[in-house]
């Protein structure tokens, strides 16, 4: 496919707020699939849905704005596009806070649980990106969550509580670092932090943590048949590659799997049991899938497993009543380790096949003793691991927080 790139030779004036700079940055910079008779052209390589070379557009800021009401996403925009000065205060016994997100789906689909829990705390809530967050000390703001690093927290002088969730393996690399600094307050909900706290108290840091989990909201149980394994992820793990390449194609001729990730990275595979993306528009969408389906295959990156911690998709098959078929991570084999089904992926792609196909067999010949194992897998979730019990002890951490910075 030909694409030209049409840019705009010269631009005279200034933004006058985030919306008007990123219309001003997209009308700059135009891709299009037709290639004009007037217009050289020439032949880019691609680099996942984009030619390489061209700049990923930004969006409008507006476009992911999601608040707890309509009259607070209201005053937002009104702020957003200059109209107001700084957000009214909430209403009285009423807290406000900030949620801090990337562009990823996976992230916003957490914020929002993460949201809709802090409403039965008595906040109100908005989901903003980085161009919106750094509005917060016009806010009137009490509490700042950002959930990436690169999301800078608001002045410390304005005595809005900033913390940062460090939920991933790719938050604590080094290269991260230098965005770590600027806070003070820390939720891990991820192990292997060692280095990261090494390196915060080596430049004379007094910084203050919480062990939390990237978690969801208590479901009820589903007792519905576990007849199909749902999969829903990505074969980005370059070191697993080809094995997992491997493996889906074996899983592929079952008859009994489902697939869903983004394009990029199945369609080219062929597989038949590829189901396309699960759109996210709403709260449960992977958890609809996964309850639909009963049974969840959960793989995780190698930095994941090596780091032992519990991820989002383990805590989404969890709340969608699932039967759990998954690696030996130190997490599930500490808490859920009689109730869901281990498989080793130290062996070659055949023989965690066959370990699969096995579990999968004793499911469909034991159909009420699978449900009763995933009632006892989901139960454990509800007691310890809800979003409900975590929301509570963030709350209680920024209390002291405050207290310590006062």
């Amino acid at each position: 496919m030909v694409y030209t790139i049409r840019r705009l030779e010269t631009f005279t004036g200034t933004a006058e707020s985030p919306i008007e700079a990123c219309s001003i940055y997209d009308s700059a910079v135009a891709v299009s699939e037709e290639t004009p008779t007037d217009t050289p052209s020439t032949q880019r390589p691609r680099f996942g849905r984009r030619p390489m070379g061209v700049s990923r557009r930004r969006r409008n800021p507006s476009t992911f704005l999601k608040c707890s009401s309509n009259e607070l996403e209201r005053q937002l925009r009104e702020l957003i596009a200059g109209q107001v000065e700084e957000l009214p205060k909430p209403p009285l016994g009423i807290r406000r806070a900030i949620i801090a997100v990337p562009e990823s789906i996976g992230e916003r689909r957490f914020c929002m649980q993460l949201g809709d829990a802090l409403t039965e705390f008595g906040y109100e809530w908005c989901l903003c990106p980085k161009e919106v967050a750094c509005m917060a000390e016009k806010m009137n703001v009490d509490l700042f969550i950002s959930s990436w690093t690169t999301i800078p927290p608001p002045n410390p002088a304005s005595g809005i509580v900033s913390m940062l969730y460090i939920h991933s393996p790719f938050c604590i690399s080094p290269k991260s670092y230098k965005y770590i600094n600027a806070y003070d307050n820390f939720l891990f909900a991820q192990s292997g932090t060692d280095k990261l706290e090494e390196y915060l108290h080596e430049i004379g840091k007094n910084f203050r943590h919480l062990e939390t989990y990237f978690t969801l909201r208590k479901t009820h149980f589903c007792a519905s048949p576990k007849k199909r394994i749902a999969f829903v992820g990505n074969l980005w793990d370059s070191r697993r590659r080809d094995k997992l390449a491997q493996l889906f194609h074996l899983l592929d001729e079952t008859g009994y799997c489902d697939f869903y990730g983004p394009a990029s990275g199945w369609q080219r595979k062929n597989f038949k049991s590829w189901k396309g993306a699960i759109p996210l528009h709403g709260l449960r969408d992977v958890q609809d899938v996964m309850e639909a389906a009963g049974i969840a295959l959960l793989l995780h990156h190698r930095q994941q497993f090596e780091a032992g911690s519990a991820v989002y998709r383990d805590f989404e098959a969890l709340s969608a009543s699932c039967a759990i078929i998954t690696e030996k991570t130190d997490f599930m084999q500490k808490y859920f380790g009689d109730c869901v089904l281990f498989i080793d992926t130290n062996k070659p792609a055949k023989e965690i096949f066959e370990q699969i196909d096995a579990h999968m067999q004793w499911i469909l010949a034991h159909p009420e003793d699978a449900i009763e194992m995933a009632r006892k897998a989901h139960q454990i979730f509800c007691d310890n691991f809800s979003l409900e019990s975590e929301c509570e002890k963030i709350l209680s951490f920024a209390k002291s927080c405050a207290k310590s910075s006062a």
